[in-house]
C-alpha cells in the first residue's frame, strides 16, 4: 500500500494540486490513497474535487515524529512535517510502514509517500531432529 501524505497552505489552488499529484505519478509511480491532517481533510476535498478518484484519508498527526521539522508545523500541527506525518499514519493502517519519498514540494503543496512492508518474524533457527549440530550422530 503506497499512500501520499500532503500539506498545504492556505494560498493552495486546485491546480497546484493537480500538478503536484500529476508529477507525483510522473516521478514516482502510482499511490493508493491520499491523506492529511484531520484539520486540513475539508480543504483538500475541495482542492481535489472530483478529479481524484482515491480515497482520501484524514488523519491525526500530532504527536507523530517525523525526518521533516517545521517550527509552523509544529506548532499548529504537533508534528514536524503533515505530509510526512500523514502517509506514515495512513499507511500504518494496514501494516508496518516506512516512508520511501520524504519530501516533494510544488510550489505551496509539499508531498511525501509512505508505503507498507513487509513484517519480518525472527526465529531462533530451525528446530526438531533434523537440525542438530556439526558432529552430533543421531
Amino acid at each position: 500500500m503506497r499512500v501520499a501524505g500532503i500539506g498545504f497552505n492556505t494560498q493552495a489552488t486546485s491546480q497546484t494540486m493537480a500538478r503536484a499529484i500529476a508529477g507525483l505519478y510522473a516521478q514516482y509511480g502510482p499511490i493508493d490513497g491520499i491523506a492529511t491532517a484531520t484539520q486540513k481533510a475539508d480543504a483538500l476535498l475541495s482542492l481535489l474535487g472530483k478529479t481524484d478518484p482515491r480515497a482520501v484519508m484524514a488523519v491525526s498527526v500530532e504527536g507523530v515524529v517525523t525526518p521533516g521539522y517545521s517550527a509552523h508545523s509544529q506548532a499548529r500541527y504537533g508534528t514536524g512535517s503533515v505530509s510526512q506525518a500523514a502517509a506514515l499514519v495512513a499507511a500504518r493502517h494496514f501494516g508496518p510502514a516506512q516512508l520511501t519519498v520524504q519530501c516533494i514540494r510544488y510550489g505551496t503543496v509539499v508531498l511525501a509517500v509512505a508505503e507498507t512492508v513487509p513484517e519480518i518474524h525472527k526465529t531462533d533457527g530451525p528446530k526438531g531432529p533434523d537440525h542438530g549440530s556439526e558432529g552430533e550422530t543421531q
